[in-house]
């Protein structure tokens, strides 16, 4: 499996979870050592480092995203609701 393959893999698990199991950098780092140890075939990818810094970096990442998209869809909504206001 490539790298990109097994990001995506990853990623689409960890996206599967509910929002509460996956909240902070604890939550990361337990989910990625679950990876590294129950589903090998998804983390199996040439890498000169810790394979498990990595997954947490990915899932980290994806965390930050994710909380920057709700930001975002958050001050829209705040936004619209303005405009909405402004126009009645």
């Amino acid at each position: 499996m490539t790298r990109d393959e097994s990001k995506a893999s990853v990623l689409s698990e960890w996206n599967r979870l509910p929002t509460w199991r996956r909240r902070n950098s604890q939550d990361a780092a337990e989910f990625a050592q679950i990876m590294l140890t129950s589903r090998p075939d998804l983390t199996d990818f040439d890498c000169p480092f810790d394979r498990f810094l990595v997954l947490r970096a990915w899932l980290l990442a994806e965390q930050r995203t994710a909380e920057q998209s709700k930001k975002s869809t958050g001050r829209k909504r705040a936004s619209a609701s303005k405009k909405t206001a402004k126009v009645h």
